[in-house]
C-alpha cells in the first residue's frame, strides 16, 4: 500500500493551519491523535526570509509540550539551474531573544477589563496577584457578565496579560514582569 501523498517518511506529516488558529491544524481530528510530535511554525505577518519566526511544540506524546524556540531563516545561494535561474535554499539560525506574543485586545469587554486591571495595578503596585473574588468584583463593577468575563479572561491570558495562579491571577501590566 502506498503512503498518503502528504506523508514523507523522513519528515512525517505536514499540515497547515486553517483560518481560525485556535482550531489547530486542518484535517480530521484523528490526524492529531496519530502524531507523536506537533510543532507549530509561525511568524507575525507575511514572512520575509529574514523575519523572525517561532516554533512551538504543541503536542509531544511522552514529554511536556509548550516549549518555544525563536529562529530566522538565512538564504543560501546554491548556484544556477540549466535555464540560468538562481537555485536557493535556506538554513535555520537560532535567535536568543523570543518575540513577544503580547497584543492589545480588540474586543469591547477585553479592553474594558484590561483598563480596569491596569487601574487596579496602579492602586496596588506591590501586589503580584489578584484573587478570583477581587477579579470578579472588578468585572462586575465594569458590568461584564460571567460569560463575557470568561471570554475576556481567556483572551487576556492568550495575549500574555494574565497568568492563572492558585486562587486568582497574576496580572502582568508590563512586559517581562
Amino acid at each position: 500500500m502506498a503512503p498518503h501523498p502528504g506523508y514523507d517518511r523522513r519528515r512525517g506529516r505536514r499540515c497547515w493551519q486553517g483560518k481560525d488558529e485556535s482550531r489547530g491544524a486542518r484535517g480530521h481530528s484523528s490526524l492529531k491523535a496519530a502524531l507523536d510530535t506537533e510543532i507549530l511554525i509561525s511568524a507575525r505577518e507575511a514572512a520575509t526570509i529574514e523575519q523572525m519566526r517561532t516554533a512551538c511544540v504543541t503536542k509531544q506524546r511522552d514529554l511536556p509540550a509548550g516549549a518555544k524556540y525563536a529562529f530566522k531563516l538565512k538564504a543560501v545561494d546554491l548556484g544556477r539551474d540549466t535555464d540560468g535561474d538562481p537555485v536557493t535554499s535556506c538554513t535555520v539560525e537560532p535567535v536568543d531573544e523570543m518575540p513577544s506574543d503580547r497584543r492589545q485586545p480588540t474586543g469591547k469587554h477585553q479592553r474594558t477589563l484590561l483598563t480596569a486591571l491596569l487601574e487596579w495595578k496602579r492602586q496596588h503596585p506591590d501586589t503580584p496577584t489578584i484573587s478570583t473574588i477581587e477579579f470578579r468584583g472588578i468585572a462586575k463593577a465594569q458590568k461584564i457578565d460571567r460569560r463575557r468575563l470568561q471570554d475576556a479572561t481567556e483572551t487576556l491570558e492568550k495575549f500574555g496579560w494574565l497568568i492563572p495562579t492558585i486562587g486568582g491571577y497574576r496580572f502582568v501590566a508590563e512586559e517581562g514582569t
